[in-house]
């Protein structure tokens, strides 16, 4: 069960605080379930995320919940460079597909680098700007709320917010939604942790945070764990408000 401190009523804002069921209903047998097995072809980790005990452990524990077509299988970004263009270079909508099914996976580190330092690596891995599978992008603002954003988008009246991310991709298959092919997850999550008070201080009057709307970050959890930091770091935060992007799995409490 994810933890709640004792102010976090104070710091969590438009959805409940979530507690993942420990749970399933396709296999009780598992302590940790994601919503469903998640049955992909494939699935590939980045080398680099062996450098991390925590990364490298996370990793085995997701593994346990997904039941890919063939094993693991550790990458260089050589070769992640390579297959992106043969797997995903071009992912419609949910909609558009014909017998769908899970996503590819690829779990990889979060990069916190300059942006010279990412303009270097994108000049020689070209195709991991794809699906961001490079793992740039940790945040984003939001401009919801912004005049020129509300004329241009009437009708919708939103907050403007940083964004917090370590997934893109989704495996629910809602018709609308781009967001298949290939799901990219950040696995590296204490470092990103690590991180978020850089984040946080980028804007000091900034209260409103969102958590992660390129995704239903249910999907994934309790296994990647992120939700449960993210929720006791904010819990500590009375005047920082964090929004849950959920949505379509009932594997909450």
């Amino acid at each position: 069960m994810v933890g709640r401190a004792p102010s976090v009523e104070n710091s969590i804002l438009c959805v409940p605080l979530i507690s993942f069921i420990m749970c399933s209903l396709e296999d009780t047998r598992r302590t940790y379930p994601l919503f469903r097995t998640l049955k992909p072809a494939k699935v590939y980790v980045t080398d680099d995320v062996y450098g991390d005990p925590a990364a490298a452990a996370r990793v085995e524990t997701m593994m346990s919940a997904i039941e890919p077509d063939a094993p693991l299988q550790c990458v260089t970004y050589d070769e992640l460079n390579d297959i992106a263009p043969q797997r995903w270079s071009s992912v419609p909508r949910w909609g558009a597909v014909v017998n769908p099914r899970d996503p590819d996976l690829v779990l990889t580190t979060g990069k916190f680098w300059s942006d010279e330092q990412k303009q270097s690596f994108l000049e020689k891995y070209p195709n991991l700007a794809t699906h961001d599978l490079a793992g740039f992008t940790v945040k984003a603002w939001r401009r919801d709320g912004e005049t020129d954003w509300r004329e241009e988008n009437r009708g919708t009246v939103c907050q403007s917010a940083w964004q917090l991310h370590s997934i893109m991709g989704c495996p629910f298959r809602c018709a609308y939604c781009g967001l298949g092919g290939v799901n990219r997850i950040l696995v590296n999550v204490e470092e990103y942790m690590a991180h978020l008070n850089e984040i946080v201080s980028l804007d000091p009057k900034q209260r409103l945070y969102k958590w992660d709307n390129v995704t239903d970050v249910s999907v994934f959890e309790p296994e990647l764990g992120h939700s449960k930091m993210l929720v006791e770091y904010f819990a500590d935060k009375p005047d920082r408000y964090l929004e849950i992007y959920v949505g379509k799995s009932n594997n909450i409490d």
